[in-house]
């Protein structure tokens, strides 16, 4: 923080030792249960200069997890949906997939209106799965065997009891 933003954060902490910043700062980290990427995009939004200000512990903590817009993520998991039957998705990360996966075909089929309490709860649930390490890579999409039926010849004895019951039944069956 001081070498990207030089006096301004000094000033910020003037008369504050060192160790005491760093230890409530991890602390707050801690406390938050922040992930090593989730304090990377942090540190990255002050680096960037998206933050002009040194932030404060609690700001650093927002810029870290940024609010959900469960709008957004929605549309974004309908089109990976999408793009995943041709074998083309990329998933921006676990939660998002697990989460879409979760919500089956309705995902695809229901608008974001339709479903979006459900939508809201099952993606906190994986974002919060996520953070605590319980989910898994985003699986690939398992390649599907072409659709090539083969007839089966019917055995003599089946043909038999049916050209029994057609002619019981006086029906013309049809090949």
């Amino acid at each position: 923080m001081l070498a990207t933003y030089g006096t301004k954060f000094a000033d910020a902490y003037r008369g504050v030792p060192l160790d005491v910043i760093k230890a409530t700062w991890q602390a707050g980290i801690e406390a938050e249960g922040l992930s090593r990427g989730e304090v990377t995009r942090g540190v990255r939004a002050c680096v960037t200069g998206r933050q002009k200000w040194p932030p404060m512990l609690p700001e650093f903590l927002a810029l870290c997890r940024p609010p959900v817009d469960f709008e957004a993520d929605f549309e974004v998991a309908v089109e990976q949906m999408r793009r995943r039957d041709r074998r083309a998705d990329k998933w921006p990360s676990r939660a998002l997939f697990w989460a879409a996966a979760a919500m089956g075909g309705d995902l695809v089929v229901l608008p974001y209106k339709a479903q979006q309490k459900r939508w809201a709860r099952i993606y906190e649930e994986k974002l919060a799965a996520d953070r605590e390490g319980l989910l898994d890579d985003v699986p690939e999409r398992p390649l599907e065997l072409p659709y090539n039926p083969t007839p089966v010849p019917m055995p003599a004895r089946v043909r038999e009891q049916l050209a029994g019951l057609f002619k019981r039944t006086n029906v013309t069956p049809k090949d």
